[in-house]
């Protein structure tokens, strides 16, 4: 298994802005302007001003696809800092295998999207019954607050994790930073998301944190592990 997500036929272009439908905006590529595809559940602007910024954009694939091209990337210092959050998922899946997560034991049988105790986890490694929980962040700080928008989802999540681990499961909360500069993750102590958190943590559950980039062969790596504070 790769210890990294390759990227292929990348394109670059000039971000215009993000239309009406969240998934969709106006980017400038060779010169024309044209719709292109964006692969996140949440409005870019919530996190990120790309208004006339250079982007990188990769083809959308499939037939059906009103889009040509879907957006990846945006310039960010020496680097670039990943739109897609979907990608944080296969980051981890590429690179569990890896020296990087030995904490996790034994790793020869990983499923993907994997129903536990009616809880569908990111990954679920069957030598250890631990599930895994992947989320991602967008930023332009050095230091973000975790969750940057409040989520009803990410609270039900913890409900629901907090009892598989009170059926003996074992549990990884694993936060990927999309900006390869950001330095650590902060959790508000007085949010109703980090009560639930620490309720979870103190059953045993286990939280990383780590950012990944974009390398010299257009792969998305995982990167620096980094803190998160309270």
């Amino acid at each position: 298994m790769q210890n990294n997500y390759m990227l292929t036929s990348i394109q670059k272009g000039i971000f215009v802005k993000e239309i009406e439908n969240r998934f969709l905006c106006q980017v400038i590529v060779d010169g024309i302007q044209q719709i292109c595809y964006i692969p996140s559940s949440c409005r870019l602007d919530n996190f990120i001003d790309l208004e006339g910024k250079s982007i990188l954009l990769i083809p959308t694939k499939g037939r059906k696809n009103a889009t040509k091209f879907a957006v990846l990337a945006v310039e960010f210092k020496r680097n670039y800092i990943i739109l897609n959050s979907n990608l944080a998922n296969r980051v981890v899946e590429q690179g569990i295998t890896s020296r990087r997560f030995f904490y996790l034991g034994k790793r020869s049988l990983v499923r993907r999207e994997f129903i536990v105790d009616d809880y569908k986890c990111d990954l679920y490694i069957e030598d250890s019954d631990t599930l895994i929980e992947i989320k991602s962040i967008i930023t332009l700080k050095d230091v973000e607050i975790f969750p940057s928008v409040y989520s009803k989802r990410a609270l039900r999540q913890l409900d629901q994790l907090y009892w598989c681990l009170k059926n003996g499961r074992n549990v990884v909360y694993i936060i990927i930073s999309m900006n390869p500069y950001l330095k650590s993750i902060y959790l508000d102590s007085k949010s109703e998301f980090y009560s639930k958190y620490v309720r979870c943590i103190n059953k045993g559950m286990k939280a990383v944190a780590y950012t990944c980039r974009l390398n010299k062969e257009m792969s998305i790596e995982l990167y620096k592990q980094i803190g998160i504070d309270y």
